[in-house]
């Protein structure tokens, strides 16, 4: 079964359960699902749940991006369920050498920015797969992405990241931990010295949050998020 179905399934499941009890709203703040679904959206709506759908680029090398896909889709979503799914969106930093790099990715923020995206992610990809045309990573505190977090900060949006991953991934393969990177093997670090240490890239990351409140807390992002809901359903 898929998660969009389960969530779903779970959902129903859960609104005849508290049917009797006092209605309270509950948030998933970390979903990815980027298409038209109305069983999830009346599921969600009957349950009394709110959910924040979010993209992110995931793409590395010369591999196509689904940015446009995945974006296209979750505003369908959002915008099917009146708000009670909200979204954050993304951009593609594999350019990030290019003339008009920072200013491309903001204005590209700003249409979804206007499009009610309530947050942006970045995801691990900066740190550990992104290299500049010399051979170096693409760091969090890289000067071609600070006008962008700065951009982000200034509108008033959250910043949600996923950089570098679990002790797991650079150490040799052994538990349950190692599920994964059995299956994910382009990211199992182990053995592989010119990869940025886990220290190295979380440093570069707290280098630039020292220095801003963009980064997301739970707390935040569900206020963008009755927020956001508030004003979509009053449109």
């Amino acid at each position: 079964m898929r998660r969009r179905d389960l969530l779903a399934t779970f959902c129903l499941a859960a609104a005849r359960a508290r049917a009797a009890e006092p209605p309270f709203e509950c948030i998933d703040t970390h979903t990815h699902m980027h298409r038209s679904a109305p069983a999830l959206v009346a599921a969600l709506k009957q349950a009394n749940w709110r959910c924040l759908s979010i993209c992110d680029s995931r793409d590395v090398g010369d591999q196509p991006s689904i940015l446009d896909e995945m974006s296209r889709g979750t505003k369908v979503l959002h915008a099917e369920s009146q708000g009670r799914i909200a979204w954050a969106t993304t951009f593609d930093a594999r350019s990030f050498e290019t003339p008009g790099f920072s200013q491309r990715v903001i204005a590209a923020l700003q249409r979804d920015f206007n499009e009610e995206a309530i947050a942006v992610k970045i995801w691990k990809t900066v740190g550990m797969a992104i290299r500049s045309k010399s051979g170096q990573f693409l760091m969090p505190d890289s000067p071609a992405l600070t006008p962008i977090l700065e951009a982000i900060e200034k509108s008033g949006r959250t910043l949600i990241t996923h950089l570098a991953d679990p002790d797991a991934e650079w150490l040799p393969l052994q538990g349950n931990e190692s599920s994964y990177y059995k299956t994910h093997p382009e990211w199992h670090m182990y053995g592989r010295p010119e990869i940025p240490s886990k220290a190295a890239i979380l440093e570069a990351a707290t280098a630039w949050s020292r220095a801003t409140s963009a980064f997301a807390s739970s707390a935040a992002t569900s206020e963008a998020m009755k927020s956001i809901s508030i004003n979509s359903q009053s449109d």
